[in-house]
């Protein structure tokens, strides 16, 4: 899952808001739970 990292690295010489929108963007994804995670954790 690279690809927004890099987006928002390149983006952020255009305008470095939309670099840190993608930064959240992602922070946020990664509060959501993994079912493959939590697949294992039931077993």
């Amino acid at each position: 899952m690279p690809a927004p990292y890099i987006a928002g690295v390149l983006l952020t010489f255009i305008n470095q808001w939309i670099g840190v929108a993608l930064y959240v963007t992602v922070a946020v994804i990664w509060f959501g739970p993994d079912r493959r995670f939590e697949r294992l954790i039931e077993k």
